[in-house]
């Protein structure tokens, strides 16, 4: 696809995504199977790691946890 390929990582939510632009070494799926190797996908793991941290940081910043002055009394 415009002489890219485009390795794909999801996880829930999160994507990443990475594109490597055709060239004499790589040119075809084979080559991109060799160069997302183990230490690549562990890389990718740790960066969906952090994604994954940033995300929840922002929804709790958004959507603060309830003041207990907003809460009900308790009827027993």
């Amino acid at each position: 696809m415009d002489n890219r390929f485009t390795v794909k990582f999801e996880d829930g939510t999160l994507e990443q995504a990475y594109k490597f632009r055709q060239s004499e070494t790589i040119n075809s799926a084979a080559d991109i199977r060799q160069l997302v190797d183990a230490q690549f996908i562990q890389d990718v793991l740790q960066q969906m790691k952090a994604l994954r941290n940033i995300h929840q940081d922002a929804l709790a910043r958004f959507q603060p946890e309830a003041d207990e002055d907003d809460e009900f009394d308790d009827i027993i």
